[in-house]
C-alpha cells in the first residue's frame, strides 16, 4: 500500500475529568484539517467518548503511516502513555507523535520516552501536515517545529514555526471526523449546544498562563465569515439551539476592531435563533457592550477575575481593576445574563487577608465562582518563580508528571494551613456559595445541573480525589 494511501491515526487519550463540560477533540481537530482537505485518510480516536477496545481495534486493524497523541500537563499522561505503548507493540515501526502544550513546554522529557518519536512544538497545523507528507519520517531536519530521534537515538531539534498570522489560510474545522452527537450538551439555559474556536492566544500577560509561551502573547481571530458559515453549518446538521464561544482562549480581540468582530458573530447567532455564551476579561467590558451582547442573545459569560485583592492582581500582571470588576459584574447581572468568574488562592506570597478580600468581592458580585488553587503550570512565569524560590521539587519525567497533585494547594502562599482548609473552602465556595447565587437568580436550569454533580461531589471526595461543578 503506498504511503498517500495509509491512515494518518489521531488520539485524545482519556482525559476529561468527571464534572467539567465535555469538549470534542478540538486541538486534534485542528491539526488534522489540513490532511483532511488534502485528501488524506484521517481518524480521530476519542477515547473520552468511544469504547477502549474499539479504539484498540481500530488501531491494531489499521495499517498507519503515523499515530499522533495529543498531551497536556497532569494525570492524562499516564493515558497518553498507555496509548503509545500499545501502539507501539501493534506497529514497532510506525512514528508515534506527540502535541500539545505539555509536549511544546517539556519536549526533551516528553522525547525521553521510548514509545515516542517526534515532538510538534506549538502550533501544530503545519508541522504535523509536513509530516503527513514527508516519504522519510526518520530525516525531518527540513521541517520547522520539531523535536525527533535520529535513527542512532539522538535528538535534533529543528528550527522553530513561526505562528500562522493569518488563519483564513487554514481550512474549515473538520467536524465530519467525529462523532459530533457524542458532544451536544445542555449549557445555560440552552438544551443542545457545541463549542466553537474563534480565535487563538491572548495579548495579556497573566503570570500564571501558558499563551505567554505558546502563543507568543498573541490574538489571533479567524474570518468572521468562516466563523458565521460554522455556526450555520453545525446549528442546521444538530439542530442547536445554543452555541458555546468559550473554546478559545478570549473570545474579544484587541480595540474596537475586536469588539466589532465579537458583535458580528453574535449578532449572526441570534440571527440563527441561537443563545450563547462566551469567555471575556471585564476590562474588556464596558456598559454598552454588555447591552450590545444581551441585545444578541448573550445568555452567559465567564470572567476570568482569579483575585479580590489588589496587590495580587498587581503581582499576577492581571491588568484589571476592583472597581471595573465590580461595575461589569453589577451590570451583567442587572442585564439577566447569568455570569460566573475564575476565582483562584494560593498565589506566592498571597496573605489572609488577599484571600478574605477575594471572598468578600465574590460576595459583594453576587457572581458564581470556579474556585481553586493554583497551579504552577510548566512554561508559564509562575512556574519559573516558583522552580527558583525552591517552593516546588517539579517532575523530571513524563511519568512524574502524571503524579503530580494538580488537585490540591501546594503551600505556596503565606495563608495558614492553606492545604488543610481546601476541602472546606472548595465546598464552601463551588457548592455553598454557588448554591446560594443560583437560588438568589431563580437559575432552575443550572440548579439541575448543580444537583446533578453536588451528589458525584460526595463520591468523589470520599475517595480524596478532585472535583469540580460543571459550569
Amino acid at each position: 500500500m503506498g504511503a498517500m494511501a495509509q491512515t494518518i491515526i489521531l488520539i485524545q487519550p482519556p482525559s476529561r475529568e468527571q464534572g467539567k463540560l465535555i469538549y470534542p477533540p478540538l486541538g486534534l481537530m485542528a491539526v488534522a484539517a489540513l490532511p483532511d482537505a488534502a485528501g488524506m485518510d484521517v481518524r480521530i480516536l476519542d477515547c473520552n467518548v468511544m469504547d477502549m477496545g474499539e479504539v484498540k481495534r481500530i488501531i491494531r486493524e489499521a495499517d498507519p503511516k503515523l499515530v499522533g497523541v495529543t498531551s497536556f500537563t497532569g494525570p492524562m499522561l499516564a493515558n497518553a502513555l498507555e496509548m503509545s505503548r500499545y501502539v507501539k507493540s501493534v506497529h514497532p515501526k510506525v512514528p508515534v507523535v506527540w502535541g500539545g502544550v505539555h509536549t511544546s513546554i517539556l519536549p526533551e522529557q516528553t522525547l525521553a520516552n521510548d514509545c515516542i518519536d517526534i515532538c510538534v512544538l506549538f502550533e501544530g497545523d503545519r508541522t504535523f501536515m509536513e509530516l503527513c507528507q514527508a516519504e522519510d519520517l526518520t530525516e525531518l531536519d527540513h521541517i520547522d517545529g520539531l523535536l525527533y530521534k535520529k535513527p542512532d537515538g539522538s535528538f535534533f531539534k529543528t528550527k522553530p514555526r513561526a505562528l500562522i498570522e493569518d488563519l483564513a489560510v487554514l481550512p474549515r474545522f473538520p467536524w465530519q471526523l467525529v462523532d459530533v452527537e457524542k458532544y451536544v450538551i445542555p449549557w445555560a439555559q440552552a438544551k443542545r449546544t457545541l463549542p466553537i474556536i474563534s480565535s487563538r492566544g491572548c495579548p495579556y500577560r497573566c503570570t500564571f498562563c501558558y499563551n505567554l509561551v505558546f502563543n507568543e502573547q498573541k490574538w489571533r481571530g479567524f474570518p468572521v465569515e468562516r466563523i458565521q458559515e460554522e455556526i450555520d453549518y453545525l446549528s442546521s446538521n444538530y439542530n442547536l439551539d445554543g452555541i458555546r464561544l468559550d473554546a478559545s482562549d478570549l473570545f474579544i480581540g484587541p480595540g474596537k476592531q475586536g469588539r466589532d468582530m465579537a458583535l458580528a458573530i453574535t449578532s449572526h447567532a441570534q440571527s440563527r435563533g441561537l443563545k450563547w455564551a462566551c469567555q471575556v476579561r471585564t476590562n474588556q467590558m464596558s456598559v454598552e457592550l454588555l447591552e450590545d451582547f444581551k441585545r444578541t442573545g448573550c445568555n452567559y459569560i465567564f470572567y476570568g477575575i482569579e483575585s479580590g485583592s489588589k496587590r495580587v492582581l498587581k503581582e499576577i500582571y492581571k491588568d484589571v481593576r476592583l472597581d471595573n470588576i465590580q461595575k461589569v459584574v453589577a451590570r451583567t447581572n442587572e442585564l439577566g445574563i447569568m455570569s460566573a468568574a475564575g476565582i483562584m488562592y494560593d498565589f506566592p506570597g498571597e496573605t489572609m487577608e488577599d484571600f478574605r478580600q477575594t471572598i468578600q468581592l465574590i460576595k459583594d458580585c453576587s457572581i458564581l465562582v470556579r474556585f481553586s488553587a493554583l497551579q504552577p503550570y510548566p512554561g508559564t512565569p509562575c512556574y519559573d518563580l516558583v522552580r527558583e524560590r525552591g517552593l516546588i521539587n517539579f517532575p523530571t519525567t513524563t511519568e512524574g508528571w502524571v503524579h503530580f497533585d494538580y488537585n490540591h494547594p501546594h503551600g505556596l502562599s503565606d495563608i495558614p494551613n492553606v492545604k488543610e482548609r481546601a476541602g472546606e473552602w472548595n465546598f464552601k465556595y463551588n457548592y455553598a456559595h454557588n448554591l446560594l447565587v443560583t437560588l438568589k437568580r431563580k437559575d432552575w436550569f443550572f440548579l439541575e445541573t448543580m444537583g446533578s454533580s453536588f451528589v458525584k461531589y460526595y463520591m468523589q471526595e470520599r475517595r480524596r480525589d478532585s472535583y469540580e461543578l460543571n459550569y
